[in-house]
């Protein structure tokens, strides 16, 4: 009883402790991310938690978190987007346009389709300028 007792505590305390770098806030705003996002990103909290916690910026990458989230759930509700595989469509067209602009890619270029354009102008929106220019996030590739 006493050892089982004592595994317990210990998981307890490290639970408490693996997540020590996020504010009660940033977990609360990860976990509203997560929600928004549960259908097309499956997977449980505390991964994308630990996830956070181990990145060099969390704060920064939280915010993008929020951004995809938000520009998804703007989305899917604008074009009655219901389908599970046009939300997954939807999703990865999103992820795809936060990994262009985070390689440091032009809000438009030529031939981009609108879709791309709309996804884009939509991300920057919920971006900061200082978290679009932050070297730990935006990289430019030349």
């Amino acid at each position: 009883m006493i050892k089982k007792l004592t595994v317990i505590l210990f998981l307890l305390a490290f639970a408490n402790d693996a997540f020590a770098a996020l504010t009660p806030r940033q977990i609360e705003r990860a976990k509203a991310a997560h929600q928004v996002l549960s259908e097309v990103t499956p997977g449980p909290l505390n991964t994308i938690l630990e996830k956070l916690e181990q990145s060099s910026f969390p704060e920064g990458n939280l915010q993008i978190m929020e951004a995809v989230a938000a520009t998804y759930a703007d989305m899917a509700r604008e074009h009655d987007v219901v389908e599970l595989p046009k939300k997954q469509w939807l999703h990865g067209m999103i992820t795809l346009n936060m990994a262009y602009i985070q390689l440091g890619g032009e809000p438009s270029q030529p031939g981009d389709t609108g879709l791309n354009l709309l996804v884009r102008r939509k991300l920057m929106g919920r971006l900061s300028p200082g978290l679009l220019s932050d070297p730990r996030l935006i990289h430019s590739l030349e």
